[in-house]
C-alpha cells in the first residue's frame, strides 16, 4: 500500500511574490525615509516599481515627509490666521505651504502610480452607473 507524503503541520508555503525583492531605498536615506519608502513600495506586488522609477519616487517620499513637518507646524499654531499691515486677517504661511504640498504630492502620486485612481483596474470599472427601472425604484410603492 502506497503512503502519501504529508507536509510537516509547521512547514511554510512561500509563494512566488514573496522572492522577488521589493525596490530598496536609495543609499544613505534616513530611517524615517526609508520607512516611508518601504511602506509605499511594499504595498505594491514587487514587480511594480522598477530602477527608472526610484529617483522620482524618492521625491515623492520627500515631499510627503516635507509635508507632514509642514502640517505639524500648522497642527501647533496658535492662531491659524495672523493680521496684516492693513488691518485685514491673512493665513498663516504655513498653511499656504501645506497648500502648496498637497497639490505637489497629488501630482507625484499621479507620476509614481500611487494614487488611488492609479490602483484601480479600467476594465473592471463601471463605464456607467446602472439604470434603475421604476419598479425598482425606491418611491414605486408610494405612487
Amino acid at each position: 500500500m502506497h503512503l502519501r507524503q504529508t507536509r510537516p503541520a509547521n512547514a511554510v508555503e512561500r509563494n512566488a511574490c514573496s522572492t522577488r525583492d521589493y525596490l530598496p531605498p536609495p543609499a544613505g536615506s534616513t530611517d524615517e525615509f526609508a520607512m516611508t519608502w518601504d511602506a509605499i513600495v511594499r504595498s505594491f506586488p514587487p514587480d511594480f516599481f522598477r530602477a527608472c522609477d526610484a529617483a522620482m519616487l524618492g521625491q515623492r517620499v520627500a515631499c510627503e515627509l516635507e509635508l507632514r513637518a509642514v502640517q505639524k507646524i500648522v497642527d501647533d499654531l496658535p492662531e491659524r490666521y495672523i493680521p496684516n499691515g492693513a488691518g485685514t486677517l491673512v493665513p498663516h504661511p504655513a498653511i499656504k505651504d501645506l497648500e502648496t504640498l498637497r497639490a505637489r504630492l497629488r501630482v507625484l502620486c499621479i507620476q509614481t502610480r500611487t494614487s488611488p485612481g492609479s490602483r484601480m483596474d479600467p476594465n473592471s470599472a463601471p463605464k456607467e452607473p446602472p439604470q434603475m427601472r421604476d419598479s425598482q425604484s425606491p418611491l414605486a410603492d408610494l405612487v
